[in-house]
């Protein structure tokens, strides 16, 4: 299932914003904001108004390449209001978003696979030690 397949069974019949076959291609009705987490990172981000799905980060200079002008939302996230990590036995807040499909190897469907909140710490840890197990590849041929 593609990810505008998804958001068709979700409700929302809008195309999302969303990096496909390695670019960035814009939704159709969205607004542009910023997403403010607890830890002071800033996110670029692209809000559907049909149904509120929210993409992921955007590349710093993106709004820019689209030609938008200003900032129609900003969402500021307080500790308090974090999922907590997924790791086993973690307490800490779970305040970035881990992409179970890396963008090299799922071109254009990645953000149909899980996402699920995990600490910085962790997020780190995973990633460290995934390194070096396809990521810099580009997809295969099936």
């Amino acid at each position: 299932m593609t990810y505008d397949e998804a958001a068709v069974v979700l409700g929302c019949f809008e195309q999302h914003t969303q990096k496909r076959y390695g670019r960035w291609q814009r939704g159709t009705r969205e607004e542009f904001g910023i997403l403010l987490n607890a830890g002071g990172r800033i996110s670029y981000r692209m809000r559907c108004l049909a149904c509120d799905h929210m993409s992921s980060d955007l590349p710093a200079n993106q709004w820019k390449v689209w030609g938008i002008q200003r900032i129609e939302f900003t969402d500021i996230r307080p500790a308090g209001t974090y999922d907590p990590c997924v790791v086993m036995g973690c307490t800490q807040p779970g305040r970035e978003e881990h992409h179970f499909a890396p963008r090299n190897t799922f071109l254009d469907d990645a953000d149909s696979w899980p996402i699920l909140p995990l600490c910085p710490e962790h997020h780190r840890e995973w990633h460290r030690r995934m390194d070096g197990y396809r990521w810099h590849r580009r997809a295969e041929a099936a």
